[in-house]
C-alpha cells in the first residue's frame, strides 16, 4: 500500500493551470493554421472537466482515498503520459518556429530583409509540409483527442472525493491526539537547557524596561522553527513551566493553531477561551476582540501559538493581531512555534516589531541516546539489557537526534529486547514498516501534503540526488529549469527568480536547511542547502515511480513512469545494461556521474541511448570526455546540457531550446569549429573551458543571463556595441577595454538601460596598440542601471593608458552596490569625487589593490562588513560614516564589520582617527591582519570593544611604538589565531595578555627580536585550544618558559633562535621546569638535533613526525627511544646522517617551509 500511495503523489505532478496552459496554447496553433475544426468541444470539454480533475488531485493530497488506488494510479500516470504527450508536440513545434528563425538570421542582409517579410507565410507552409506527412499538426490533433480521452476516465474517481468530501474541508477535519497544552506532557526532557536559557532571555530580558519605556506598543515576537517532532511544542512547554513560577507575567495564554482553516474569529475565541477558562459569550470579530482588551488591559501577559501553518493571508494575520497593535501591552511578549520561517515573517510583519527566530536543530547524540534508552528500556534493570548497550548506540544515531522518531521508535523495540530482533532491525532501520514507520511518515508527510503543487514537485525531484547533498542555489534553480519543472507565467518574472522562489519557500517551510562553508569574508566561503536525512527518505517515498536514483546494476520497476534519473557508478555498468536505460522511455532529465575510465564501446552505446531518448530536457555527463553529440538532432526538447569534455557537438547550434551549456572541465579545441552558437535565442547560460567555443555572435544571444570574458575586438559583431541586444544580461565581464573605438559605441551598448544588470566587470589588458589617452572619458560613459551590485575594474600596472585616471566618477550614485573591486588602477587618486567623498550607502564589501597614488580613501558605510587594501599609497585609514548619528538608537546599533585586511600599505603612518578607534563598529570584527606597513608608528587598538575576533595578525610594522598607558594590552578570549611578526614596542604586550585565551588554537612569533622567554606555565595551562604553535627567528630567546604545560599540539616549531641552540643550564636563563610534565607533540620541527635536549622538548613522547633543519650532530639516544614505539617521518633538511643509527623508519625529504602569511 505504501508504494501505492507514493505512485499516486508521483502520478499527479502536472497541475491544472498548466493544463489549461497547454490546452489554449494548442488550439491557438490550430487556429492560425485552420485546422481547429470540430475541435472546439473537445477544448471546452477538457476546460471543463479541470475543475474534477482538482478535485481528485486535493484527494490525494489529503491522504482520504484508500479504495481503488491501483486504478487510480493507473488513471494519474495515464493522464499525466497524455498532458506531457500534448506538451511535447507543442514543443516540437516551437522547435520548428525557433529553427525557421535561425535560418531567416543566417540569410545574407539582403535577402534577410525580404524573407522576413514573408516570414510567417513560411513557416505556415512549412507546417503544412508536415502535415502532409502526417506530421505535426495530425500529432497536436491527436494528442488533444488523447488527452480528451483520458480526462473524461476522471469520472470513475468523482464518488471516491464526494464521499469524502466533508473530510477534505479543513473546518471539519478531525484532529486525533494532535491538540496541544501548555501543560508539559513529559516528564524528563533532554538537552534542551541551552535552547530553554535562549528563549527565556528573549522572553523576560529588558521587560521591565519595556513597560518603563512609554511609546512601545507593539507585542515582540519571537519564534521556535523546526520540521516535525524536533521538539519545538516541548520546548514551548518548558518554558511557559518554568514562567509559572515566576512574576514576569500577568497571565500565560496557549492556543493550538494547528493546520485547521486560519480564521482571525475562531482563534480569538480560543486565546479568550484559554484566557478566562470560559468560552466567550459572542460570534463576531468585532466582539470577541472588545472582550480580549478588557481582559488583557494594564496586564503583561505571554501568548504562545503553538504549531502555526498559515504564512500567505495578510489580512486574516491582521485582523488577528490588531487588539496587539493598536493598544499598549508593556512588557508582553508572543511566541510562535513553526515550521515555517515564512509564518514568523508574516506575524513579524504585520506587528511591525522586534522579532527573534530559533531554527531548532536535533539533539546532540549523546542526549538523544539518554532519551534512547530511557523509553527503550524502561523498568528494566541494567543487568537485563546491558548486551544491548552497543547495539543501541548504533540504532540511535540513525535518528538524527529528532526526539519524536527516537521516542517512537525506542518504544517500539521495548516490546522484543531480543538481540535478534534490534539487530534485523538496525538492518532494515531505512525500509521498516508496520505502526512505527506509519507514523514517522506521517510526521514529515504532513508538512509535505501543505506544500503546493510546484513545490511538491522541485521537493520530489530532489530524491535523485545523494542523501547529504550540498545544493548550490544557482544550480538546483538551472537543473529545475532544464527539466521543466519551473512553472512560467504570461507575467515578465525571469524563470531563476521563480526558481530561487520556490528553493526559499522550501527552505523556509523546513524542507531544506541553509548553510555555509568557510568564512564569510574568504575566498573559500560557499552558500548552499542541505535535506536533513528523513526528509530526503522522505522525498525518495513519494517520488516512486517518477524519480530514481540506481547505485548499482539491476533496474527497478516503473520504467515506464519514470521522469527523472540519476545514474551513479556508471563505470560499472555493462554495454547491455546501459543500453536498457532506453527503456526509461518518458525520461526527461539524466545524469550520469562517476563515468571516469569508461571505453569506447560503452560511450558508443551511451550515445545511442541519449538518440533514443526523445522526450530529454537535461543531460549531465560527469566524467564523460569523449561523447559526441549528433549532428542530426533528435533531442529536440533538451534545454540543459551539461559534460566534461566532448569530441563532437556540432549538433549544439540546432538545439534551438537550449537554455544552459556547461562544459565542466577544459573542452576540446575541436569545439572552436562549431558554428552559428548565436542561433540559440534561448540559451541564458553558457560556461566552458578555457578554449572556449570558438567566436560567435553574442548580440544574438538576447535571453543571456550572464556572459564571461567577452573580449572586445576591432570588428564587427565583437565591438562593445555587440551587447545593445542583450537586455536581460545580470552579469557581464567586459575584457580588452583598450579596444573601444569610439564613445559612441559605449552609449550603442546600452548598460544604463540594462535593469537586470547586477555584476558589472571592466578589464583594461596588458597591449602594445594604445590607441589614445582618454580612459578616463570612457570610464564616464560607462554607466550602468543603477540597480547594480557588484562592480570590479582592473587595469594593469604598466598600461600607459590608466595614467590620465585621478578620480572615479559618481560611484555614490549606485544606491544598491554591495560589492566594489578596484585592481592595478596605478594613477588614482582618489575615489568618487564627484559624489560628496562617500561611498554607496550600501556597500558590503571593498577591496583595493596596486592603487599606489590613491592617498585616501571616502567615509566608509555603516552597512560595510569587508575591507581589503593592499598595495595602496594611504597614509591614514578612514573613518566610518554613521548615517544614524543624531538617532538617539545609535549605540544600540547592530554593527557589521565582519573583516579588515591591511598590507603592503608602505605610507600607512597611524591608525589614530580610523574607524578601529569607533568603538560601536568594531565589536563585531572577527578577522583583523595588519601586514608589511613599514612605516605604520602607531597603532591604538581597542581589544576591549571586539567582543568577537577571532583572527589577528600583526606583521612586519617594526616602527610600531607603544605610548605609555597603551601597553597594557588585553586580548579578546574569543581571539583562535594570533600571530606576530616584527612588531615593534607591541611584541611583548601581546605576549603577556595571553593568559586565559580559552579558545586560542593558533599562536605564531616571527622576529619577535624582543621577546627572551615564553609565557610561564599558568599561562600556557590556561591555553586549552592550543593546537598549532610556531615560533622562529626571535635572536632573543632564551627559554621556553613553561611551554612543557600545554596538554597537546598537532604541530610545534622552533627555529632559527639561536640562544636556544647548544646545551642550557637553568642557571643561565629564565626557565619554568614543569613539576607534572604534560606535553604531547604530533609534529615536531626544529633547528637542530641539540635541541632536544632542553626542557621541555628532552620529555616528549609519542611524537610521530620529526623535522631537524640543520644535521650536524647525532639525534639525541635517550630522546629516540622515548619515540621509537610512535616516530613514523624523520625529514632532515640538511642531512649529515651517517651517525644515525637505530631510526626505523625515518625518510628524507625537502618539505615547503610553514608559512605565516
Amino acid at each position: 500500500m505504501a508504494t501505492t500511495a507514493a505512485l499516486v503523489f508521483a502520478g499527479k505532478s502536472v497541475a491544472t493551470p498548466a493544463i489549461s496552459f497547454i490546452v489554449n496554447k494548442a488550439f491557438s496553433y490550430l487556429s492560425e493554421w485552420h485546422q481547429a475544426e470540430g475541435m472546439k468541444v473537445v477544448k471546452d470539454r477538457l476546460l471543463q472537466m479541470l475543475n474534477q480533475i482538482q478535485a481528485v488531485y486535493d484527494a490525494v493530497d489529503h491522504q482520504q482515498i484508500n479504495e481503488q488506488s491501483h486504478a487510480l494510479d493507473k488513471w494519474l500516470w495515464q493522464f499525466r503520459d497524455a498532458v506531457e504527450g500534448a506538451e511535447d508536440v507543442l514543443d516540437e513545434i516551437d522547435y520548428y518556429k525557433l529553427e525557421e528563425e535561425a535560418g531567416v538570421h543566417n540569410l545574407e542582409l539582403e535577402v534577410c530583409n525580404s524573407v522576413a517579410k514573408n516570414f510567417k507565410q513560411n513557416f505556415v507552409r512549412k507546417v503544412a509540409k508536415y502535415t502532409s506527412e502526417g506530421n505535426m499538426v495530425k500529432n497536436l490533433r491527436m494528442a488533444l483527442t488523447r488527452l480528451d480521452e483520458t480526462a473524461a476516465g476522471v469520472g470513475t474517481f468523482l464518488h471516491l472525493t464526494s464521499r469524502f468530501g466533508s473530510a477534505l474541508l479543513p473546518d471539519h477535519a478531525e484532529k486525533i491526539n494532535q491538540e496541544t497544552s501548555s501543560t508539559l506532557v513529559a516528564t524528563e526532557i533532554f538537552g534542551r537547557d541551552t535552547e530553554k536559557n535562549e528563549v527565556m532571555r528573549w522572553l523576560v530580558d529588558n521587560i521591565e524596561g519595556d513597560s518603563n519605556t512609554p511609546g512601545i506598543n507593539r507585542v515582540p515576537v519571537s519564534a521556535i522553527i523546526g520540521m516535525g517532532g524536533i521538539g519545538k511544542t516541548t520546548l514551548a512547554q518548558i518554558v511557559c513551566e518554568e514562567l509559572r513560577d515566576l512574576t514576569y507575567f500577568d497571565c500565560i495564554v496557549w492556543v493550538h493553531v494547528s493546520d485547521n482553516s486560519f480564521n482571525a474569529a475562531r482563534i480569538t475565541k480560543n486565546i479568550l477561551e484559554a484566557l478566562t477558562k470560559q468560552k466567550p459569550n459572542a460570534d463576531t470579530l468585532e466582539a470577541l476582540q472588545h472582550i480580549l482588551k478588557e481582559n488583557l488591559e494594564s496586564k503583561k501577559f505571554l501568548l504562545i501559538l503553538d504549531d502555526v501553518w498559515e504564512d500567505s493571508n495578510w489580512g486574516e494575520w491582521q485582523k488577528l493581531m490588531a487588539p496587539f497593535q493598536n493598544s499598549p501591552h508593556n512588557g508582553s511578549r508572543i511566541l510562535l512555534t513553526t515550521r515555517m520561517t515564512s509564518v514568523a515573517d508574516m506575524v513579524t510583519s504585520v506587528m511591525q516589531s522586534n522579532n527573534n527566530y530559533m531554527n531548532l536543530n536535533g539533539l546532540d547524540e549523546y542526549h538523544n541516546f539518554m532519551m534512547f534508552k530511557k523509553y527503550a528500556f524502561y523498568g528494566m534493570k541494567t543487568e537485563d539489557y546491558e548486551h544491548l548497550l552497543p547495539l543501541a548506540e548504533k540504532i540511535a544515531k540513525k535518528f538524527q537526534g529528532c526526539p519524536l522518531v527516537t521516542k517512537i521508535a525506542s518504544e517500539h523495540l521495548r516490546s522484543n529486547v531480543s538481540h535478534h530482533h534490534w539487530n534485523n532491525l538496525y538492518r532494515q532501520l531505512e525500509n521498516l514498516e508496520g505502526k512505527m514507520s506509519a507514523i514517522i511518515t506521517t510526521v514529515l508527510q504532513s508538512s509535505y501534503h501543505h506544500l503546493p503543487e510546484h513545490l511538491q514537485l522541485c521537493f520530489r525531484y530532489c530524491s535523485i540526488f545523494p542523501k547529504g547533498y550540498e545544493f548550490k542555489k544557482d544550480e538546483i534553480v538551472k537543473m529545475w529549469m532544464g527539466s521543466g519543472l519551473i512553472l512560467i507565467d504570461s507575467g515578465t518574472e525571469r524563470p531563476e527568480d521563480i526558481g530561487e522562489r520556490y528553493l526559499v519557500q522550501l527552505a523556509r517551510k523546513s524542507f531544506f536547511t541553509f548553510a555555509t562553508v568557510g568564512d564569510p569574508c574568504s575566498k573559500f566561503y560557499a552558500e548552499y542547502y542541505v535535506m536533513h536525512d528523513l526528509l530526503h527518505k522522505l522525498a525518495c517515498s513519494v517520488s516512486v515511480g517518477e524519480c530514481l536514483r540506481l547505485e548499482s546494476s539491476g533496474y527497478m520497476q516503473h520504467k515506464c513512469t519514470v521522469r527523472h534519473l540519476w545514474i551513479a557508478n556508471f563505470n560499472k555498468l555493462t554495454t547491455e545494461e546501459i543500453k536498457a536505460i532506453s527503456s526509461f522511455e518518458n525520461l526527461r532529465s539524466l545524469i550520469i556521474e562517476d563515468s571516469y575510465h569508461v571505453n569506447d564501446v560503452c560511450i558508443a552505446a551511451l550515445e545511442e541511448v541519449v538518440q533514443l531518448l526523445r522526450g530529454l530536457r537535461l543531460l549531465s555527463l560527469k566524467g564523460i570526455t569523449k561523447f559526441c553529440l549528433a549532428k542530426e538532432v533528435v533531442n529536440k526538447h533538451l534545454r540543459y546540457i551539461s559534460f566534461s569534455g566532448m569530441q563532437d557537438i556540432d549538433g549544439i547550434s540546432k538545439l534551438y531550446h537550449l537554455q544552459v551549456l556547461t562544459a565542466v572541465k577544459r573542452i576540446s579545441t575541436a569545439l572552436k569549429q562549431v558554428n552559428n552558437i548565436e542561433n540559440l535565442s534561448h540559451l541564458r547560460y553558457v560556461s566552458y573551458g578555457s578554449n572556449g567555443f570558438g567566436e560567435f555572435f553574442v548580440g544574438r544571444l538576447t535571453s543571456l543571463q550572464e556572459l564571461h570574458n567577452f573580449e572586445i575586438q576591432l570588428k564587427e559583431g565583437y565591438r562593445i556595441s555587440s551587447l545593445r541586444n542583450l537586455s536581460s544580461i545580470c552579469k557581464l565581464q567586459i575584457c580588452n577595454l583598450e579596444n573601444v573605438g569610439t564613445h559612441e559605441e559605449i552609449i550603442e551598448a546600452k548598460l544604463r538601460d540594462k535593469s537586470y544588470l547586477r555584476s558589472l566587470s571592466l578589464n583594461w589588458s596588458e597591449t602594445t596598440n594604445v590607441l589614445k589617452n582618454d580612459d578616463d572619458l570612457i570610464l564616464d560613459k560607462l554607466e550602468s542601471h543603477s540597480h547594480l551590485e557588484n562592480l570590479e575594474i582592473s587595469g594593469y600596472n604598466e598600461l600607459r593608458k590608466c595614467r590620465s585616471w585621478a578620480y572615479l566618477p559618481a560611484l555614490g550614485n549606485l544606491q544598491r552596490l554591495k560589492h566594489l573591486e578596484l585592481h592595478k588602477l596605478a594613477e588614482l587618486k582618489r575615489i568618487d569625487q564627484s559624489s560628496g567623498n562617500s561611498l554607496p550607502p550600501n556597500l558590503k564589501t571593498l577591496a583595493v589593490e596596486g592603487c599606489k597614488k590613491l592617498g585616501e580613501l571616502p567615509l566608509l558605510p555603516s552597512s560595510l562588513t569587508r575591507l581589503e587594501v593592499n598595495d595602496v599609497g594611504l597614509t591614514t585609514l578612514p573613518r566610518i560614516y554613521d548615517h544614524h548619528v543624531n538617532n538617539m538608537d545609535f549605540e544600540s546599533k547592530e554593527t557589521k564589520l565582519i573583516s579588515v585586511i591591511i598590507s603592503n600599505c608602505s605610507n600607512l603612518i597611524s591608525l589614530e582617527e580610523s574607524f578601529l578607534l569607533q568603538e560601536h563598529h568594531i565589536r563585531s570584527l572577527r578577522i583583523l591582519r595588519i601586514v608589511d606597513c613599514e612605516k605604520l608608528i602607531r597603532a591604538p587598538l581597542l581589544f576591549s570593544e571586539m567582543d568577537n575576533l577571532a583572527e589577528f595578525h600583526i606583521g612586519k610594522c617594526y616602527r610600531l611604538r607603544v605610548r605609555e598607558n597603551d601597553d597594557n594590552v588585553l586580548l579578546p578570549r574569543t581571539l583562535k589565531e594570533l600571530s606576530m611578526v616584527q612588531c615593534g614596542d607591541l611584541q611583548l604586550p601581546l605576549l603577556e595578555s595571553l593568559v586565559g585565551l580559552t579558545n586560542l588554537t593558533s599562536l605564531s612569533l616571527c622576529n619577535c627580536s624582543r621577546v627572551r622567554s615564553l609565557p610561564q606555565s599558568d599561562v600556557f595551562r590556561s591555553l586549552r585550544s592550543l593546537r598549532e604553535m610556531a615560533v622562529a627567528d626571535c635572536t632573543s630567546l632564551a627559554s621556553l618558559g613553561g611551554l612543557g604545560a600545554l596538554s597537546y599540539l598537532n604541530w610545534l616549531e622552533i627555529t632559527e633562535c639561536p640562544r636556544l641552540q647548544g646545551y642550557a643550564r637553568y642557571d643561565e636563563v629564565d626557565e619554568d621546569p614543569v613539576l607534572e610534565f604534560s606535553l604531547e607533540v604530533y609534529s615536531l620541527w626544529i633547528h637542530a638535533p641539540d635541541m632536544l635536549q632542553r626542557e621541555p622538548l628532552r620529555r616528549l613522547h609519542n611524537t610521530k613526525c620529526l623535522i631537524i633543519s640543520v644535521g650536524r650532530d647525532n639525534i639525541p639516544w635517550q630522546w629516540m627511544q622515548q619515540n621509537r614505539t610512535s616516530l613514523e617521518t624523520l625529514e632532515i633538511l640538511k642531512p649529515e646522517i651517517s651517525e644515525v643509527q637505530d631510526v626505523s623508519p625515518y625518510c628524507v625529504q625537502d618539505p615547503v617551509r610553514r608559512q605565516f602569511y
